[in-house]
């Protein structure tokens, strides 16, 4: 679940560079260092990265005890995920996204 959430704003971020004319290449860490240079991109930011750490640890984190519990991801990195599509959302224009059926 927490790949899943990381990967669908991972794509959105994608989109918001897009419309605003700018390539990023060089993976993770170049997206992480744009997002964190510009300061519209703060807000995306603040969201991005515990479900980007999240995703990092459940991908390649051997020891299970360290995986985060389902009911703090659904929790605490659902208003990371929601926070993060609404910020996009105002910074490409769309309004506010639709509720989800996990909240």
């Amino acid at each position: 679940m927490v790949v899943v959430m990381f990967y669908s704003v991972l794509h959105a971020v994608e989109a918001v560079f897009v419309h605003h004319g700018i390539r990023v290449h060089g993976g993770h860490e170049a997206r992480n260092q744009t997002l964190k240079r510009y300061n519209r991109y703060k807000e995306i930011w603040r969201h991005y990265r515990p479900l980007y750490d999240a995703a990092r640890t459940a991908r390649y984190e051997a020891d299970a005890g360290e995986w985060m519990p389902v009911d703090k991801v659904k929790g605490e990195l659902a208003k990371h995920f929601y926070g993060l599509e609404r910020s996009v959302a105002r910074l490409l224009g769309a309004g506010n996204p639709p509720p989800h059926l996990w909240t």
